[in-house]
């Protein structure tokens, strides 16, 4: 079972630098769409850096029965503070989990017919901002369906971060292993410890690290994007934060400030 480093102390001055250099400034949001390839309307909502002057752009996504703005909300601020926007999306399979409501479309089980909501989302953001990182978080299900989206857009996605990614017959036909083998964008999976005891959830982690991903293991943690949530996780979830900290700093130094390679 791997686990992440802690970043260096230098690192950790960084970002305690980041969010006190930025503090009182505001965050800005803006509500947005794109249609995809199906002809369905898909919503989302544009939060911009703390401060702007974004250095990357997250889009989020969310897990089964839930929407983008209410599982991401207590995330954003933080994300947008270390210099993130953030596009937090309504996907198809959604519904008021965690609150709010989800503008796209309710859930039908068909978890596999949302990658066109994402794929079409990478287009639209890039046709706006095409000169610096795209990472995907995915939350349960769509953590597979990000795995796939970094392997269709290997030219647009620059890492993914995939919470408790989705295997098993829900996703048989777009499991995030099977897209993850020779995938040279940074991956980061991650997995509360209560899911390391269900075997397919070991096996896969098993095969990332095989495949040479960087997995890390939530001690304590819950399932999706909610393991970065003190309130969700009812414990302490800054290990699991600076993990991810480390991850996107990663990514930003392989990337640049020239956007994609």
């Amino acid at each position: 079972m791997s686990r992440l480093h802690p970043l260096p102390v230098l690192a950790l001055v960084g970002l305690a630098f980041v969010a006190l250099s930025a503090a009182g400034a505001a965050q800005q949001s803006q509500d947005v769409t794109w249609v995809t390839s199906d002809d369905r309307t898909v919503h989302a909502t544009w939060y911009g850096a703390v401060g702007g002057g974004a250095r990357g752009i997250i889009m989020a996504l969310h897990q089964g029965g839930s929407n983008g703005r209410a599982e991401y909300e207590p995330m954003v601020e933080r994300l947008g503070y270390l210099g993130w926007d953030v596009v937090a999306v309504d996907l198809r399979e959604g519904g008021d989990r965690f609150g709010g409501e989800n503008r796209t479309a309710p859930g039908d089980g068909n978890y596999c017919a949302a990658l066109p909501d994402i794929r079409s989302g990478v287009s639209y953001i890039r046709a706006r901002r095409a000169d610096i990182p795209l990472v995907l978080f995915g939350s349960s299900y769509s953590g597979a369906l990000a795995l796939q989206t970094a392997r269709y857009h290997n030219n647009d996605v620059s890492a993914a971060v995939a919470f408790s990614p989705a295997t098993g017959e829900p996703v048989d036909a777009c499991r995030g292993e099977d897209a993850t083998e020779g995938l040279l964008a940074p991956i980061l999976a991650l997995r509360p410890a209560s899911e390391m005891e269900n075997a397919a959830a070991r096996e896969q982690m098993e095969v990332f690290q095989a495949q040479g991903h960087q997995t890390f293991v939530a001690d304590p943690g819950v399932h999706g994007a909610s393991m970065l949530v003190e309130e969700r996780v009812d414990g302490d979830v800054e290990p699991t934060w600076l993990v991810v900290e480390e991850f996107l700093l990663e990514v930003g130094e392989i990337d640049g400030e020239g956007g994609q390679p």
